[in-house]
């Protein structure tokens, strides 16, 4: 039997070592080695005809034993064994004599078929060498056979190059932004569409941590790092990435870990996507629903709007007909009545501009669910109640509220939420039925649990599943199909869940669970207090509306204030130039110069009177917006005398020393 060619296997790991072993023992004679130096040893003092080298190697690398068998002249016929992450070592292996290469992970076919190829160079290259001792011929012959290995390498080095640059140009030619960065966040990273995306040049970011450029809260940037060291990846969570102008862009951010071939994680690779278009044009459809809705309630909402004028007149002119002829008592009832009707009034409107969209805050506040379900309960009466009515149906709506704690979240949210999942009942209801909200607190007191349920038709377990899904409709083309996905992002966003429950012909059940919070120090400026009485402070009133602005100066003058009033902001800053005044009141809205207009001019004249800003547009305002301003106070209208009055009393006390001075 012909002596078997014998092959040196050199790789740290032992379990490459052996699994080339097994593959080839059985037609070489094979010897496996863990480190370059002692394989290095091994080759010059026994010539094996072949050598299996993998590149990374402690001690001693595949490159630096490729070297050194160049400088040794040996006839021995060498492989590389890499990976695509030494994929540029592989050139550089190529380049000091290696012949081939195997790219791990490989297989039985791979492994024989580089050793035979191997196995073949070194024969012909002997067969050359022979050939050459006897004759010229051999020379030439020899001389095209190693043109031939030259022109095969060649094709090898500018095969590996060609894999290399396709992998940088996927990379590179991504719309979305890719980052990378060490275990410790340190991004080393970052793509041309990061760049394009987020206006970052890579040498402004590289070196920097990750979530410096994370606009979010932390408790959600602390929270998505949790889950990614639980479960290994993050997937399509909406984040804000600052930009290098300062904006902070939504965008879509999945993570997973980079891996070595053992499995070790050496690094994170972040994905971003840019979705201010995609939220912009939500936007746009979430008001349009509004709308919609607020639409479909218009009639209710005027039916009620003229029972509570018709009070309000039928009052004020039995009082102006016989006024004289009536008792106090008789005349204080009239009156309360009025009053009691200027305030549900004054409900409705600011129910509808919450719903409406006129705030925009979007922090969390401690809500009474059961009183924002009960508001909801009014405000779509018109749809479930009147509506149907007119239709010849009847429709029942019971409330089962437990009294509960606090829940944090946003309340015209909310109300948007409630108010689909009512219309998605009366809808699922074409021949009556009823409507029942309960509420009750849950498991361990942590959650707050709310259902809605109708008698409708219900939903095919179809429909069921693709219930939240955006612009999905069994309504016809003229639904959205946006309410239940827009309901469903609220409720996520606000760190809860909805879930479904139905079944055809027997109703539908929505069960929705939002987390209690413990109820912080509130203090409301219309809070109602004890008033001392008032010691002649002049106020000066900007109103543009008459009407409003003669009332509250009798009702200052009434309480011993010296009140002055004028109906425009230019005159009123002109009047406050000439005089001292110790506290001004004015009108947000007004023709030529605003409300915020005047306050910033009265600070500029006089830094230490307070101003209070009144408003009819139920504005929310945080307190640097007011501070920038010069706003000390802000009062919606329509305010009751027993309101408005502690909160003046409040800004004088608090401003007497440096006001009251001379």
């Amino acid at each position: 039997m012909d002596e078997k060619y014998r092959v040196l296997v050199v790789d740290d790991e032992l379990g490459c070592r052996e699994s080339l072993r097994l593959i080839l023992e059985g037609k070489y004679q094979v010897t496996t080695m863990e480190n370059g130096k002692e394989a290095l040893k091994y080759i010059r003092a026994e010539r094996p005809d072949m050598v299996l080298l993998d590149i990374l190697m402690p001690y001693m690398d595949g490159i630096e034993v490729l070297r050194q068998l160049r400088e040794s002249s040996l006839d021995t016929e060498v492989a590389i064994v890499t990976a695509y992450a030494s994929i540029e070592n592989a050139q550089d292996a190529l380049r000091y004599g290696a012949s081939d290469y195997l790219i791990k992970p490989f297989n039985k076919e791979d492994v024989e078929k580089i050793v035979e190829k191997g196995i073949g160079r070194l024969e012909e290259r002997r067969r050359v060498k022979e050939t050459l001792e006897h004759s010229q011929k051999s020379k030439e012959i020899l001389e095209k056979k190693i043109k031939k290995i030259e022109k095969e390498k060649k094709e090898l080095t500018t095969q590996i190059t060609l894999t290399k640059d396709y992998l940088e140009c996927l990379i590179e030619s991504s719309i979305d932004a890719i980052i990378t960065t060490d275990t410790g966040g340190t991004v080393n990273f970052f793509s041309k569409g990061a760049e394009s995306l987020y206006g970052h040049e890579a040498q402004e970011i590289v070196g920097t941590l990750f979530t410096h450029y994370c606009g979010d809260e932390p408790e959600k940037i602390e929270k998505l790092t949790q889950e990614l060291k639980e479960t290994g990846k993050i997937q399509n969570q909406e984040i804000e990435f600052l930009a290098k102008d300062g904006q902070k862009i939504p965008s879509l951010i999945s993570v997973s870990f980079l891996r070595d071939r053992n499995d070790g994680i050496i690094g994170i690779l972040v994905i971003l996507r840019d979705i201010s278009e995609q939220k912009r044009l939500q936007e746009q459809v979430i008001q349009a629903e509004r709308l919609k809705a607020l639409g479909e309630m218009a009639a209710g909402i005027a039916h009620d709007f003229n029972n509570i004028l018709s009070i309000i007149l039928v009052r004020a002119q039995l009082l102006q007909l016989s006024g004289k002829e009536k008792d106090i008592s008789t005349i204080s009832k009239g009156l309360e009545v009025i009053e009691r009707s200027a305030l549900d009034g004054a409900d409705v409107v600011r129910h509808i501009q919450e719903f409406a969209g006129a705030k925009k805050e979007r922090t969390c506040q401690p809500l009474n669910l059961n009183e924002l379900i009960m508001e909801v309960k009014e405000l779509t009466k018109p749809r479930w109640k009147d509506d149907a009515q007119q239709k010849g149906v009847k429709i029942e709506f019971e409330t089962h509220l437990e009294d509960m704690s606090l829940i944090g979240g946003i309340a015209s949210e909310l109300k948007e939420v409630f108010i689909n999942l009512i219309f998605n009942a009366v809808d699922a209801m074409p021949q009556g039925g009823t409507i029942t909200i309960s509420s009750r607190l849950g498991d361990a007191n942590s959650l707050v649990e709310v259902q809605v349920n109708d008698t409708g038709i219900g939903m095919s377990p179809k429909t069921k599943l693709k219930a939240f899904e955006p612009f999905f409709t069994t309504k016809g083309p003229r639904n959205s199909g946006l309410g239940l996905s827009m309901s469903y992002g609220i409720i996520t966003s606000q760190g809860g869940s909805i879930a479904i429950a139905t079944q055809e012909g027997q109703g539908t059940t929505f069960t929705i669970h939002l987390p209690v919070v413990a109820p912080g120090p509130q203090q409301k400026a219309e809070e109602l207090v004890s008033v001392s009485p008032f010691a002649g402070e002049k106020i000066l009133i900007i109103e543009d509306e008459e009407e409003i602005g003669e009332a509250l100066s009798e009702i200052l003058d009434s309480v011993g204030c010296q009140a002055t009033y004028v109906n425009e902001g230019q005159e009123g800053l002109e009047l406050f130039g000439r005089n001292k005044y110790d506290l001004v009141i004015t009108d947000l809205g007004m023709p030529e110069i605003s409300g915020w207009i005047v306050a910033q001019r009265i600070k500029e004249i006089n830094p230490e009177t307070p101003v209070i800003l009144m408003t009819g547009w139920n504005m929310e305002i945080d307190d640097q917006t007011l501070k920038e301003n010069g706003v000390d106070q802000v009062i919606n209208k329509p305010f009751k005398i027993d309101r408005i009055l502690p909160v003046i009393k409040g800004i004088l006390a608090n401003n007497q020393g440096s006001i009251s001075s001379p």
